[in-house]
């Protein structure tokens, strides 16, 4: 039992080595045993095949030959010159240069063409022709060949038989090398087939080691760079309060030199109130001509993006709005004739920029020029447009801006058509 397994393990590890070397032996052990018996046939048939399995077996060749030259020596002793030349040929073809098979073959093939009239078998004379050819082959030295094969032969069957030969003595035993041996290759294909798997999955395990690294610093760098814009947006937030905080301390200084002015036109009344006047009045314009000045020259927006937001124009902007308002409270009149005529400049940026304005003073008369402009031909003019009455809705909702209920209605209509449309985002 332990034999068979070990054989079966030897199998499993190289199946054609071992089945290839054990065959061998064997056609050549019932090959030796064959002629020694006289079955010329048979022995040449079980050299044969130990020589398809290893052709380069030189010992199984050399016995082959002596028996085929054994084989036609007697078939010509015995005038069976059919049988003779069948093995001679087998000669020529497998050693084309043997002169003893060459010198046979020409004798047996002349006897042949002949076609001498047989003799009468004779009892006398064929046990005579017997006893001479076992004389000869008595007198016939044994080459190496033989003598190894001989005692190949007493040792085989001193020793017990190895469970190769045992299989292959038995009725089934081709079926039983056929199973063991797609046993074998299927055990062989397994193995590759797990193999593979392996290196699959090593594969695999390198490329999500690799992508879990390049996420990593994927992620470092989107980290960097939104640390970058938000100290960015920082220094920005930091300057709006900064020009907010300024606004702030320009109109309140405004508002105390209105009550001052106030004040100095109700005690001093004739001439004295005619120069306060004319004092508010140069306020007024310097103030236009500010207003001008940042809205007409400062045009920042050039080519950029409408769907992009510019810090630097929006502070821009809100600055343009909060100067427009204080300009409103101080005289109506003066704002509302500066908003027209920037609304109707012909340079697409300076009505952008006074958009804004119109939103934050929210009166009336500026909500109006709004819903004209959404008209605009240009279409940054009409986002910039959109964005105010978001931001006017946004004020409506949170009850900061009071205006007439049909003024809060057309608001919502415009922006619920522009959704419509879907050519913005909102």
């Amino acid at each position: 039992m332990k034999k068979s397994l070990f054989l079966l393990f030897c199998l499993m590890l190289n199946p054609l080595d071992v089945f290839s070397g054990e065959m061998t032996d064997v056609y050549f052990n019932a090959g030796t045993e064959k002629y020694l018996k006289g079955e010329y046939v048979s022995a040449v048939e079980n050299f044969e095949k130990a020589l398809e399995i290893n052709p380069n077996d030189q010992k199984a060749k050399d016995l082959l030959i002596r028996v085929i030259i054994d084989a036609g020596t007697n078939y010509n002793l015995t005038r069976d010159y059919k049988k003779a030349i069948k093995f001679l040929e087998k000669g020529l073809k497998l050693e084309p240069g043997n002169k003893k098979i060459k010198e046979l073959y020409e004798v047996t093939n002349a006897m042949i063409s002949s076609n001498k009239p047989v003799e009468q078998e004779n009892p006398i004379i064929i046990a005579e022709q017997k006893r001479q050819v076992k004389t000869q082959k008595e007198e016939i030295k044994p080459t190496e060949a033989v003598k190894a094969a001989e005692t190949k032969v007493v040792l085989l069957e001193k020793q017990p038989v190895p469970a190769v030969k045992i299989i292959q003595e038995k009725p089934g035993s081709k079926i039983y090398f056929i199973f063991l041996s797609v046993f074998s290759f299927v055990l062989l294909i397994l193995n590759l087939v797990f193999l593979l798997m392996i290196k699959s999955l090593k594969e695999k395990l390198i490329k999500k080691t690799l992508s879990v690294d390049q996420q990593q610093i994927i992620y470092e760098s989107e980290k960097l760079t939104l640390l970058e814009k938000l100290e960015k947006d920082k220094v920005l937030l930091q300057q709006k309060e900064l020009e907010i905080e300024k606004l702030a301390i320009e109109k309140r200084i405004r508002q105390e030199l209105e009550v001052k002015y106030t004040e100095l036109a109700k005690k001093n009344a004739g001439p004295e109130a005619n120069q306060v006047e004319l004092v508010r009045e140069k306020f007024i314009n310097a103030e236009q001509e500010k207003l001008s000045k940042y809205t007409v020259d400062s045009n920042i927006e050039g080519n950029v993006n409408i769907f992009n937001t510019n810090p630097s124009l929006e502070m821009l902007r809100d600055r343009i709005a909060a100067r427009s308002r204080s300009l409103f409270e101080q005289s109506p009149d003066a704002a509302m004739n500066f908003i027209n005529e920037m609304a109707c400049n012909n340079n697409p940026s300076v009505r952008s920029n006074i958009i804004k304005a119109l939103a934050v003073i929210a009166v009336p008369g500026t909500i109006d020029i709004l819903f004209k402009m959404n008209e605009d031909k240009e279409e940054s003019v009409r986002r910039e447009v959109i964005k105010s009455l978001r931001y006017l809705s946004s004020k409506i909702r949170d009850s900061e801006i009071a205006l007439p209920e049909e003024y809060i209605m057309k608001i919502k209509d415009l922006l619920h058509k522009e959704i419509e449309k879907g050519e913005w985002v909102f």
